[in-house]
């Protein structure tokens, strides 16, 4: 990778970083200015904004951290780490998730933890204004199956998006809404492993990891 690509993506991460997490930093901000406008007994609805925009901007900061962070102590990350940090951003986006298989109880690598990562975060941007899914990884691993299947009122998938994860493309064709998926591709293709996506059109899509 050429130092003007490597450059490139560090600029694609750092607009959908900042994209992800103006809002709900916006809103904590707006919260504690009108709070400090308040005299006397403080509005219950401004604490709740506050309140609501801290949870989610640490929601967000914690599964970026797993998902595109690098890891200061060693090569795995811990199965319970991971999973709580998928269950709390769902949460906060009013996913109900199901786990359609034996909870998985050894730890991941750095790449399996990202790709599950950032399959999940592709998954759930599927859906506007929140739905169901489920997630569904085999007890020997994900490299032996991890399916997630999403589904909701309004769910959808960009043609970009979905070209980023099964398509090899030039980074330079890549914008910030679809780093997440072209990240997801790299990291199934280290684990010589692709992604597979079928929108049934019927407002659910599947997301599933075959090998190469």
């Amino acid at each position: 990778m050429s130092d003007k690509t490597q450059l490139h993506l560090a600029e694609l991460m750092g607009s959908k970083l900042c994209h992800d997490l103006v809002n709900s930093v916006g809103s904590l901000s707006n919260g504690v200015e009108l709070l400090s406008e308040m005299k006397g007994t403080v509005d219950k609805e401004v604490l709740d904004l506050i309140t609501r925009s801290a949870n989610l901007t640490l929601v967000r900061l914690k599964f970026f951290r797993l998902a595109f962070g690098l890891l200061a102590t060693n090569t795995n990350t811990n199965w319970e780490q991971c999973y709580h940090t998928i269950e709390s951003y769902g949460l906060e986006y009013s996913t109900t998730l199901s786990w359609q298989s034996h909870k998985y109880s050894g730890n991941l690598s750095d790449v399996e933890a990202k790709l599950l990562l950032n399959l999940f975060h592709i998954a759930i941007t599927c859906l506007n204004g929140g739905g169901n899914m489920s997630i569904e990884i085999s007890p020997k691993g994900l490299t032996e199956k991890l399916k997630i299947i999403v589904g909701g009122k309004i769910c959808n998938i960009k043609k970009p998006i979905y070209l980023a994860a099964t398509k090899e493309q030039k980074l330079e064709d890549i914008s910030p809404r679809e780093v997440t998926a072209y990240l997801a591709r790299l990291h199934a293709k280290v684990l010589n492993r692709a992604i597979q996506i079928n929108d049934d059109e019927n407002n659910q899509i599947t997301f599933e990891i075959i090998s190469l």
